[in-house]
C-alpha cells in the first residue's frame, strides 16, 4: 500500500481536482443527468488527469539530480528514492503507450486536438517556458480553458464565450494569488525573483474584476433568474480577496475549502441545478 501511495503521490492525484472543470459543459449545458454525457465526461477527466501525471513523471525523471538538491522537492518519492528508477521508467513508458493509443482511437477530433495541445504545451511548459514571468501564469489559466474546451467537444455542447472567459479569468485570479502568496512567504520558485509584490497585488484585483464581469456577462446572457449566481460568485471572490490578505492560504487549493467560501460554493452549485433543471 505504501509503494501504490509513493505512485500517487509521484503522479501528483491531488492536482487531478482541476480537471473536474471538463465536467462544467455538461453541467451548465443541461445534461447533467444523461447518463451517457455523463460516461464521456468522465473519459475526459481519466484522460486529462493521465496526461497531466504523465507530464509531471517526464519533469521528474529529468529534474531528479536537481530535486533532490531542493529543499522541498527533496520529498517527492522518485528525488527521495522511494520509487526506483527504472520502474518510474517503465510505468512512463506504458502511460504514452495509453497515452498514444486514446489519441488513436478517440473518434472526436476537437478533443483529440485539445488533449495533445495540452500534452504539448505542458511539457513545453516544464522544460522551460515556467521561468518566463507573466507567460508562465497565462499558460497555467489557458489550461483550464484547454479542460473546458475538451469537456465541450467530448459531449458536443456549444461553450458559452463568456463562460470561457470566466474560467479564464477566474484560473489567472488563483494563479496569481498562488504566486502572490508565495512571494510573501517562500520566494523558492525561480520565477518569482521577476515579480514585484506589487505587480501581484495589481494583477489579483485586476483578475477578480474581470471574473466578476464576466460572471455578470454570461449569466445576463442566460436570463434574469441567473443573475443570483452572479451575486454569490461575487460574495465568494471577495472572500477569496479577504483571505490572500490575511492568510497564507493562498499558496495551495485549502483557501477553496474555507468554510465560508465552500458555503458559497454549494450554495452556488444548488442554486445552479434547481434554474438548469427544475
Amino acid at each position: 500500500m505504501e509503494k501504490i501511495f509513493n505512485y500517487l503521490k509521484e503522479f501528483r492525484y491531488t492536482q487531478w481536482v482541476k480537471n473536474l472543470v471538463v465536467y462544467l459543459p455538461m453541467f451548465f449545458g443541461g445534461k447533467f443527468t444523461n447518463i451517457e454525457t455523463i460516461q464521456h465526461s468522465t473519459f475526459a477527466f481519466i484522460l486529462f488527469s493521465l496526461t497531466a501525471s504523465l507530464v509531471y513523471v517526464i519533469n521528474d525523471i529529468r529534474d531528479v539530480q536537481e530535486d533532490r538538491l531542493h529543499p522541498e522537492k527533496k520529498h517527492r518519492p522518485l528525488a527521495s528514492g522511494k520509487i526506483n528508477n527504472s520502474e518510474i521508467k517503465l510505468i512512463l513508458l506504458f502511460m504514452l503507450m495509453v497515452f498514444g493509443l486514446s489519441l488513436y482511437f478517440i473518434d472526436q477530433p476537437g478533443f483529440k486536438l485539445v488533449l495533445l495541445t495540452y500534452f504539448i504545451i505542458n511539457i513545453l511548459y516544464s522544460i522551460g517556458l515556467k521561468r518566463i514571468p507573466i507567460l508562465e501564469m497565462l499558460i497555467v489559466s489557458f489550461c483550464y480553458s484547454l479542460r473546458l474546451l475538451g469537456g465541450g467537444f467530448i459531449t458536443s455542447i456549444e461553450i458559452s464565450p463568456w463562460l470561457n472567459l470566466l474560467i479564464f479569468s477566474g484560473a489567472m485570479l488563483i494563479i496569481g494569488g498562488k504566486r502572490l502568496t508565495e512571494k510573501r512567504n517562500s520566494n523558492v520558485r525561480f520565477v518569482l525573483r521577476y515579480y514585484p509584490e506589487k505587480l501581484l497585488r495589481s494583477w489579483v484585483v485586476i483578475t477578480a474584476i474581470f471574473s466578476i464581469i464576466f460572471m455578470f456577462l454570461y449569466t445576463i446572457a442566460q436570463g434574469l433568474i441567473y443573475i443570483p449566481q452572479s451575486i454569490i460568485f461575487s460574495l465568494a471572490i471577495i472572500r477569496f480577496l479577504f483571505l490572500l490578505e490575511t492568510t497564507k492560504k493562498g499558496e495551495s487549493t485549502e483557501i477553496l475549502y474555507d468554510k465560508i467560501i465552500l458555503s458559497l460554493l454549494i450554495l452556488f452549485t444548488l442554486y445552479s441545478f434547481y434554474i438548469i433543471y427544475f
